[in-house]
């Protein structure tokens, strides 16, 4: 069966769909209201509202600080990429169909990794490809 096609593969039933699309705006949500925490956080820092360069110790460790919040927000953002990305997929039909091969994503998979959009072979080799 080919993805475009716009059905989901034959393994994944309305049930396990209803699941998935639930358990990923689950996630979506609270990673939507972790970026809202992490944002006023930063926003209301004095050493940021006022473009303050702080030379003491306690300003690196604010600053070490205000560095993983804003490197946690980049990584959250991709998430949150990925979870609307696969959502969008389950609305055009072509969730659970491997974005590089078209052949569909194992249950398994897709049970730990809603937002997978490549099969786990196409994945192994994404991530083994070596520079030239």
């Amino acid at each position: 069966m080919s993805a475009s096609l716009q059905s989901a593969p034959e393994h994944l039933t309305a049930e396990r769909l209803s699941s998935l699309r639930q358990r990923m705006q689950s996630h979506l949500d609270q990673l939507l209201a972790r970026d809202a925490e992490l944002r006023a956080q930063l926003s209301t820092d004095p050493a940021l509202m006022g473009n303050t360069v702080v030379a003491s110790t306690e300003g690196a460790a604010a600053s070490a600080s205000e560095d993983q919040a804003i490197a946690l927000m980049h990584h959250e953002q991709a998430e949150v990429a990925a979870l609307r990305d696969a959502l969008a997929r389950m609305d055009s039909g072509h969730y659970g169909w491997c974005g590089e091969c078209g052949d569909a994503i194992g249950v398994a998979r897709l049970d730990a990794m809603p937002e997978a959009r490549l099969c786990i072979r196409c994945q192994d080799a994404l991530e083994h490809v070596r520079p030239m």
